[in-house]
C-alpha cells in the first residue's frame, strides 16, 4: 500500500442539471447544463515520507517478532515448571501409597493386639484414622496431581 501512494491518480466528474437560468445568465429560459472533467493527481515528491513509513512498519514487525519470541519462551518456562510440579506430586504419590501400606500392616497387627488385650480400642481407633488419613492424603495428591495436569494441558493450549 506504501508503495501505491506514490502512482498518479486519474479522476473523472461530470455533472449535469436543467433549470432556469442555465450557465448563461442573461438567458432567463429553461435550459439544460452540464460541467465534466478531469483531474490528474500526482504526488511527485513524498519528502522521504514513504521511507520513514516503511521504517515504521520494519521497526513494529521486528518488535512483534520480539513479542512472540518472549511469548514462546516465557510459555516454555511455565511448561517446564509445571512439569516439575507433576513430578514432584507423583513422587507424593508413590510415598503416600507407601505409607498406606504400612499403616494397613500396622493396623493389622493393632487389630491382632486389640483382639489378644494388648491394646485399648482407643489405641487400635487412633490407627484406623492415621490409615483413613492417610488415604485421604493420597485422595488429595491425586486430585492435585490432575490439577497440575490440567493447568499443563491450559498453558500448553
Amino acid at each position: 500500500m506504501i508503495s501505491k501512494q506514490n502512482i498518479p491518480k486519474l479522476l473523472g466528474f461530470a455533472t449535469g442539471g436543467y433549470g432556469n437560468p442555465g450557465l448563461n445568465m442573461l438567458d432567463n429560459s429553461f435550459q439544460p447544463f452540464y460541467t465534466a472533467g478531469v483531474k490528474l493527481h500526482w504526488n511527485v515528491f513524498d519528502w522521504n515520507a514513504n521511507r520513514k513509513q516503511r521504517e515504521s512498519l520494519a521497526i513494529n514487525k521486528d518488535i512483534v517478532d520480539n513479542d512472540t519470541e518472549i511469548f514462546k519462551l516465557n510459555t516454555t518456562i511455565e511448561l517446564n515448571k509445571q512439569e516439575r510440579e507433576i513430578e514432584k506430586i507423583e513422587a507424593i504419590i508413590t510415598s503416600d501409597e507407601a505409607i498406606i501400606i504400612l499403616r494397613k500392616e500396622v493396623l493389622q497387627m493393632a487389630d491382632s493386639q486389640l483382639k489378644n488385650g494388648v491394646i485399648t480400642s482407643s489405641a487400635y481407633i487412633t490407627e484406623l484414622t492415621n490409615l483413613y488419613e492417610d488415604e485421604n492424603t493420597l485422595v488429595r495428591h491425586e486430585i492435585q496431581l490432575q490439577l497440575a495436569k490440567a493447568n499443563y494441558n491450559v498453558i500448553k493450549g
